[in-house]
């Protein structure tokens, strides 16, 4: 647990006084402690209650000059909304497939139903190995969930309450809005920084092929909100989060988009790049963010990756966003 952020929730079991004294947990998060009798709360509770920090309507820059695929840079307004402070993790995955997530066809996009049931898929790949720290063994509970196509990633943001970002809003929450580096109200050279925390990036801050970091080779991926400024099993981190304050935006496992990739910028949400795939296997869905296998060009604000939705492996996460 990296409890300097106040982030990850921290589980305390207190006994309450008196003769009729029940097992009670304390919840530590952003907004402070919320205590929960035990017995009234099962894991559903907690995986929907993630922290989730609201991005403002606003303007972004979208591209950058001389990033492959990503121009041309264009100007977007894009509509406040909430959004996972740390990437969806093995545990949270966990609870929605205890809750009968790949059982339970309402949280499924019709498309992807058909696939996983054809297909019978019950757990996302490699679940139950610790090559890439998979959720099905006990300990790596706070690792981010990997091995998930863009149907599993879309039913579990669906069970939460949730969806997938557009491409536009991952990328707002990645560069920051035009507000944040200047006037709301026009966009310049200066709201497109190159990555998360500006114009430089080091492996105390990301994850990435070649961080040194006290996991690579050892299961890849490393905890959510591991690059906090602590020192963790003798590795110095830096803290560094976005300047919305989310944390592993750059590097650990590149993140499912809502967005179809083969449409290029300028970004239009009205044409057709935004609508779900028709068919398991049609398309591009956009990745965002890169991840622990790529070098610190593919971590940039402003790359577009993307894979077939069906594609399952060891790079892909996801984190959620939702409404405001």
């Amino acid at each position: 647990m990296f409890r300097r952020y106040g982030i990850i929730a921290l589980l305390i079991l207190i006994a309450a006084a008196g003769a009729t004294a029940q097992d009670r947990m304390l919840v530590h998060h952003h907004g402070g402690v919320d205590e929960y009798v035990v017995s009234e709360v099962d894991s559903i509770t907690f995986a929907i209650d993630t922290t989730m920090v609201y991005i403002p309507s606003g303007l972004v820059r979208l591209g950058q000059e001389g990033v492959p695929g990503a121009e041309p840079e264009n100007d977007f307004f894009v509509e406040g909304f909430w959004i996972d402070v740390l990437e969806v993790t093995n545990g949270n995955f966990q609870a929605f497939m205890d809750a009968g997530g790949y059982s339970t066809e309402e949280w499924w996009n019709p498309v992807g139903w058909d696939w996983i049931v054809e297909e019978g898929l019950t757990e996302p790949w490699n679940w139950y190995s610790n090559e890439f720290h998979g959720g099905g063994v006990p300990g790596n509970e706070n690792f981010p969930v990997l091995g998930v196509s863009w149907w599993e990633a879309d039913a579990y943001a669906r069970w939460a309450g949730k969806r997938l970002p557009t491409e536009a809003e991952w990328e707002k929450t990645a560069k920051g809005g035009c507000e944040i580096w200047g006037d709301p109200d026009i966009c310049d050279e200066l709201d497109t920084p190159t990555w998360p925390f500006g114009e430089q990036i080091t492996w105390q801050q990301a994850n990435g092929l070649g961080s040194g970091d006290p996991y690579e080779g050892n299961g890849w991926t490393t905890p959510i909100g591991f690059y906090d400024g602590e020192i963790h099993m003798g590795f110095e981190t830096l803290d560094s989060p976005s300047v919305y304050g989310l944390y592993d935006v750059a590097g650990n496992v590149s993140e499912w988009c809502s967005t179809d990739r083969l449409y290029d910028y300028p970004y239009d949400p009205n044409d057709g790049r935004e609508d779900p795939p028709s068919a398991f296997d049609e398309g591009f869905r956009v990745l965002r963010g890169g991840s622990w296998h790529d070098y610190s060009d593919n971590l940039r604000c402003a790359l577009r990756g993307s894979l077939c939705p069906s594609q399952r492996d060891q790079h892909r996460g996801f984190r959620c966003a939702r409404n405001d």
